[in-house]
């Protein structure tokens, strides 16, 4: 049935339906029918004769006898009526401007009836669906979305008379779904072909960087694409060509694992091949750009429910969840509950030094003796904050007790800020546990909470079994140094267990470092990164996405060779206690959460740490509560109640009408009821599993825990050059060509499909090929400029002028620079002020060099080739150096790093979520911070540059700024607004 002749059977039999309808008028904009007495109140694009000569149609339509005589009246192309050409031309303009295939698109997604779903889960991704099988499960939830309640009958579903017409609609949709897909199915044909003649074109024995940036281009181009469409049957080929070339970027230097043990081109050979050493760098950069985005199975799965943004974790009296009991205890009551010697567990050192030695240092433990240490001006008295003894008495308290219980549930989501010291906590708690069983093992009393409840799970005595951390591969050397500080070196042995397989097999052999220590398990701490451990779950079960039918706690087929690989493995330990940092990498469904899960099911006792912000989806909310080993996330009453939500969430949608607003601060808007509802009953699931503080939360006095100082945000909007605009918009319609057939589930795919767009608000280029200049002068730099590299560059002069220099005033699209006031005689200034520039593509991080050194502006950068132990001496540089005050960073790499000696944070790119934004932010807004910060976000006008960052802030406003300069350019903003407002709730 075509579209106008659907809805001229709606109108005659379903009473002017659905014109009549809140939701649709609504939708369309129509307020007042088709038909109303005054011409002012006509629909857009219709006049009295058109409307006077449709109603007679529609009366012409309505006396024919039956139904097949009516569909070919409204088929006929040469019917007599000049009421149908009225009709079709103009339902035909109005019908793009509704939006209503993306709307019942969605729907398809939602209700995991969509063919794309359909097809993948058929096993190939390519065979289509048939509609007759699928179309009646979703007449409700369309009519509902499209028309509200209001149209449903007494028994709850849509009425009969709409049933037809609504099933025309979803076949209307089914069959463009299917259209565009044939599109993309060629245009993904076309690109591995570019993909495959780029690699033969590739020369081993004479390698060219253009050629070899060819290939990195040409296979993320192809990959991204077949990842956007879920074509299984791809995915082998692609496996293997990015493996390729993954050899290939170790053979020119860069520190990335490639996908398979085969060996590639030798490094030496390669390096010579490429004229200079800066083309490598180049080419790893853009490497790590396009391929280190999450991979699919650690994204949202296209079946994924809708997100419902819930914040679960705070008290209704606003206190903190976790500590209530120690809420009121002070430091001494606190410590002598859980048996701690002058405010530190009995194997921690007394002091620390200034400049990060510590006693497990070659010929520093002498330093260390109190005897000297009291004397030397570089060491001070290491001590624990109250919150962190209240943390460390709380985690402990909730994991022992007074009776013995083998499924007792030994784990606790300690989701502190950053910068409130979850390291000391964890290290504590390890040391509390080392002299527990010792006191335990030699009768000696136990501390207080100890002796109330002695049992740990079934065990009335520690088990001798060993710690494990789990920490992001940046922070490795941060963490070590970080326990090396606080324990004393005859306390434990520290393994840094690295993510390299012919280490892990030394490691475990017979001979060596496992094998040959002298200490009882309970006082060995392994400290491994998040690649060590997944390298470790790769050798022992098989890979690959999650299948539909696996439930989330299932762990993944074992591999032939699990006997044989165990015993060089983390996972043949059972541990005394499993700490997880950064847990939130590892929520999502897929590999790393399986991975976590399995180690963790081999702890007693289990301490996940994350500063995410708890605001989320109850998708994620129950992957952090599996981490954290509560059962009810292990059961089908979690799945359930996630797809309750998204109903729920949809229903509240449907009803609010146009008064949607997903800004809305009403208490009593319907959506907020469906978060609060959802928020409160997860709270109940991790009651007494959490633990949250803040940086405004109160000690036992009443007093904040930390006194940061505060943090000020600007937002500088700046308008792009004329050339840039046009490449932006050239590269808005390849990324909506790309997506012809996906727009609506891109909302759940990774962030990779948008890069070129991304980088291309902050150099503009037509195609990634292009080269990148090299600018010899100034001059030269402003004929073909970047407006946000050059903004950057010049703030950054600004502000090192001198501390006091007045504020950059940003307006109408452009940034004013006032003059610094002349020093009076004999007046000095400050030129203290350190400042971070983050920048979101490591790939362009030669042209904001060279920009910067155009500039005059000093500066050293970390990106994800450094290596940690350059990325310390980096950092170290960065904190002590005072000519050093300008440091470049990206997302990889710089997770957790402790960057307080800035005070300025300069976002040349926006981040993907609030979530990015805000641990890039704390990087500098953390302790021992004592100046205010100022954060600077460089916004390039009219581009989703605006929609991240103000997502970000939950600013609507500047979505609408946006959106207003922004009609005509095209579906894109509409496409990125949905993706973002999706992912966007999830943190």
């Amino acid at each position: 049935m075509l579209l106008h002749c659907a809805f001229t059977q709606l109108f005659i039999d379903a009473e002017q339906a659905p014109w009549s309808y809140s939701k649709w008028k609504e939708l369309t904009g129509i307020s007042h029918g088709l038909f109303p007495d005054d011409d002012t109140l006509l629909p857009k694009g219709l006049t009295r004769e058109a409307a006077n000569s449709i109603l007679s149609y529609f009366d012409q339509w309505k006396a024919k006898s039956s139904q097949d005589d009516r569909v070919k009246y409204s088929a006929a192309r040469r019917n007599p009526h000049p009421g149908l050409k009225f009709w079709r031309d103009w339902f035909a303009q109005a019908w793009q401007s509704w939006g209503i295939h993306e709307i019942i698109t969605s729907v398809m997604t939602d209700e995991k009836v969509h063919p794309f779903i359909l097809a993948r889960l058929s096993g190939d991704g390519v065979q289509w669906p048939k509609a007759i099988e699928y179309i009646t499960l979703l007449v409700d939830p369309v009519a509902e979305v499209l028309f509200g309640r209001e149209c449903f009958d007494t028994s709850g579903r849509a009425a009969g008379p709409l049933r037809p017409s609504i099933r025309a609609l979803i076949q209307r949709t089914w069959n463009n779904l299917f259209r565009q897909q044939k599109r993309s199915l060629k245009r993904i044909d076309g690109l591995r072909d570019e993909a495959l003649s780029a690699f033969t074109d590739l020369d081993r024995d004479q390698l060219t960087k253009k050629k070899l940036e060819s290939v990195i281009i040409k296979v993320s181009r192809w990959k991204n694409l077949a990842e956007v469409l879920l074509l299984e049957e791809r995915r082998g080929e692609i496996q293997e060509m990015e493996a390729e070339l993954g050899r290939l970027m170790v053979g020119i230097g860069a520190n990335i694992k490639p996908k398979t043990a085969k060996k590639g081109i030798t490094t030496a050979k390669m390096l010579r091949d490429l004229s200079r050493k800066e083309d490598s760098a180049d080419l790893i950069n853009l490497y790590m750009d396009l391929f280190s985005s999450p991979a699919p199975e650690d994204s949202a799965s296209l079946g994924s429910v809708q997100n419902i943004p819930i914040i679960f974790g705070e008290l209704p009296d606003g206190g903190d969840p976790g500590v209530e009991v120690e809420a009121t205890m002070s430091p001494e009551q606190l410590a002598t509950s859980i048996g701690l010697t002058n405010g530190l567990p009995f194997f921690f050192n007394e002091y620390r030094h200034q400049g990060g030695a510590t006693p497990w240092d070659e010929g520093w433990a002498e330093q260390f003796h109190p005897d000297k240490a009291e004397s030397n001006p570089d060491m001070a008295r290491l001590s624990l904050h109250w919150h962190q003894i209240a943390g460390v008495h709380a985690i402990l308290r909730k994991m022992f007790a007074s009776t013995p219980d083998s499924d007792r549930c030994c784990g606790i989501l300690v989701a502190d800020e950053v910068g409130l010291g979850k390291t000391f906590q964890s290290a504590a708690v390890i040391a509390v546990l080392a002299e527990l069983a010792i006191r335990q093992q030699k009768g000696i009393p136990l501390p207080p909470l100890f002796a109330l409840a002695p049992f740990l799970r079934e065990y009335n005595q520690l088990p001798d079994f060993p710690h494990l951390i789990i920490v992001p591969g940046t922070l490795l050397v941060q963490w070590e140094l970080e326990l090396k500080g606080v324990g004393k070196p005859a306390a434990f042995d520290l393994f840094v267990y690295k993510a390299n397989r012919d280490f892990h097999k030394a490691f475990w052999a017979e001979g060596g470092p496992w094998a040959l220590s002298e200490q009882p398990m309970f006082r060995r701490i392994i400290l491994a990164s998040h690649s060590a451990l997944l390298q470790d779950f790769a050798e022992l079960y098989v890979g690959g996405k999650q299948k539909s039918a696996d439930k989330p706690w299932m762990r993944p087929e074992r591999l032939p060779s699990y006997d044989v690989e165990l015993k060089t493995t983390l996972f043949q330990l059972k541990f005394l206690s499993v700490v997880i940092d950064e847990a939130h990498e590892f929520r999502n469904l897929g590999t790393k959460h399986s991975a976590a899960l399995v180690i963790l099911g081999r702890s007693v006792m289990r301490m996940v740490m994350t500063a995410t912000p708890l605001q989320t989806s109850t998708r994620d909310c129950a992957g952090m509560g599996r981490l954290s080993g509560i059962a009810h996330f292990f059961s089908e009453a979690a799945l359930e109640e996630e797809k309750l939500d998204a109903t729920n969430l949809r229903k509240a949608k449907s009803m609010l009408g146009e008064d949607y607003d997903p800004f809305n601060d009403d208490d009593d808007d319907l959506i907020k009821m469906c978060c609060v509802s959802a928020s409160r009953r997860m709270h109940s699931q991790f009651d007494n599993r959490i633990i949250r503080r803040t940086t405004t939360s109160k000690d036992w006095e009443g007093k904040p825990l930390v006194d940061l100082p505060p943090c000020h945000t600007t937002l500088c909007v700046v308008k792009l050059t004329p050339h840039e605009m046009a490449i932006i918009n050239y590269l808005d319609e390849r990324v909506k060509e790309s997506a012809s057939a996906s727009n609506s589930v891109l909302k759940i795919m990774s962030k990779s499909f948008y890069l070129e767009y991304r980088m291309g608000v902050g150099f503009a280029r037509r195609h990634l090929e292009e080269p990148i200049p090299k600018f010899a002068t100034l001059d030269a730099w402003l004929v073909q400029k970047s407006t946000k590299f050059d903004l950057c560059a010049r703030l950054c002069k600004h502000i090192l002028l001198r501390d006091d220099a007045p504020e950059v005033v940003f307006e109408d699209g452009g940034a004013t620079f006032p003059d610094v006031p002349p020093l009076l005689p004999g007046e000095t200034v400050l030129q203290e002020t350190k400042i971070l520039i983050y920048q979101e593509f490591p790939s362009l991080g030669g042209l904001l060099r060279n920009v910067l050194d155009l500039y005059g502006v000093k500066y050293i950068w970390i990106d994800g080739q450094t290596t940690f132990a350059q990325r310390a001496r980096k950092v170290a540089q960065f904190k002590t150096d005072p000519k050093v005050r300008v440091l470049i960073f990206s997302s990889i790499g710089s997770s957790g790093l402790n960057l307080s000696a800035a005070s300025v944070v300069i976002f040349l790119d926006q981040p993907w979520s609030a979530q990015d934004e805000r641990q890039i932010k704390g990087r500098a807004h953390r302790q021992p911070q004592k100046k205010e910060v100022r954060t600077y976000h460089l916004l390039a006008q009219d581009t989703a540059d605006i929609i991240l960052s103000g997502l970000a802030r939950g600013k609507k406003d500047m979505m609408e700024a946006f959106l207003s300069k922004s009609q005509g350019k095209g579906s894109f903003t509409l496409l990125i607004l949905g993706l973002v407002l999706t992912t966007s709730l999830i943190y």
